[in-house]
């Protein structure tokens, strides 16, 4: 679409399992050991692109039987943004 840019970040690693895809853009939530991680990343980003007026989806894979493991970001912002 010529109305937005599109931005695609991909990793192979381990992906993210069904049961943590609802809860990875809620402040806090983290998988992470203590003092690993405080949890915050992810709801910052969504928070900027809503903010914008964009979207954010997500595909995992943690199978390997599936197919290759690891996680895509589909982040989609307007070009025209008015900021008021």
């Amino acid at each position: 679409d010529s109305s937005s840019f599109t931005i695609k970040i991909s990793d192979t690693g381990t992906g993210i399992s069904q049961e943590n895809m609802d809860k990875i853009f809620t402040p806090f939530f983290t998988t992470k050991g203590p003092g690993k991680g405080t949890g915050l990343g992810l709801p910052l980003v969504y928070g900027i692109i809503k903010m914008h007026r964009g979207q954010i989806n997500v595909k995992s894979n943690c199978d390997k039987r599936l197919g290759p493991t690891g996680t895509s970001f589909i982040i989609i912002i307007p070009k025209n943004l008015k900021i008021e």
